[in-house]
């Protein structure tokens, strides 16, 4: 009997607990053949994209899974998101201040207004925001883009240590997988760094496990 479509998400979100984005997206793909409709499917394979540094793939992908329900407003922070990372600012805080109309009280808007303030180099409002976060390790991969962008190299290499070794324990999950580390472009001002070399040393250490374990699933 063929899995369904829930059963192949399931998956490949497992796959993305593993940092193996490319495996996951397959099953991705296979589920939403079976159920287009499947949000979740949808969400996760954009993340994986967004992790792969597959930008314009995590804008369709996100784009297609509006087009099924475009009252999600999940996925328009996404997009919010994503129209950063490909660095167009004034798209994404024109998209942001709509969404801030429809739900002024969401989490995400001062933490995407902080990352651009970080764009525009204003560190004061950027770091007022992430360093006064109530959970500072549930934001860690945002914060780390905002030091890098600020040019604070130390505090950036810190967090990622941080994250790696509280995440898994608090979030059940590894905030900083290699593939991530390795194609995050916010990253590229601490890559000759020797103690982020180190972190990248001992995460692709851990990718190598995981694809001899579970690569050919």
């Amino acid at each position: 009997e063929s899995p369904s479509a829930d059963v192949l998400s399931h998956v490949g979100s497992f796959l993305v607990d593993l940092g193996l984005y490319e495996r996951a997206i397959h099953y991705f793909n296979r589920a939403l053949e079976l159920n287009p409709n499947l949000m979740m499917a949808y969400e996760n394979r954009t993340s994986c994209y967004r992790h792969l540094a597959r930008f314009e793939d995590a804008l369709s992908s996100n784009r297609e899974a509006i087009a099924r329900k475009d009252n999600n407003l999940k996925l328009r922070f996404m997009e919010v998101r994503l129209l950063l990372h490909q660095g167009n600012i004034q798209p994404a805080e024109k998209l942001l201040d709509s969404l801030a109309g429809i739900e002024p009280e969401n989490a995400s808007i001062p933490l995407i207004r902080a990352w651009i303030s970080a764009f525009r180099g204003e560190k004061g409002a950027a770091l007022a925001v992430i360093e006064n976060h109530d959970d500072p390790l549930y934001i860690s991969n945002l914060m780390t883009d905002i030091y890098c962008l600020l040019d604070e190299k130390d505090k950036a290499i810190a967090n990622i240590r941080r994250g790696i070794n509280e995440g898994f324990e608090r979030l059940q999950t590894d905030l900083y997988h290699y593939v991530y580390l390795l194609n995050n472009p916010f990253l590229d001002s601490i890559r000759d760094d020797s103690l982020f070399q180190d972190i990248l040393g001992e995460q692709e250490a851990k990718h190598l496990i995981y694809l001899r374990e579970y690569g050919d699933l």
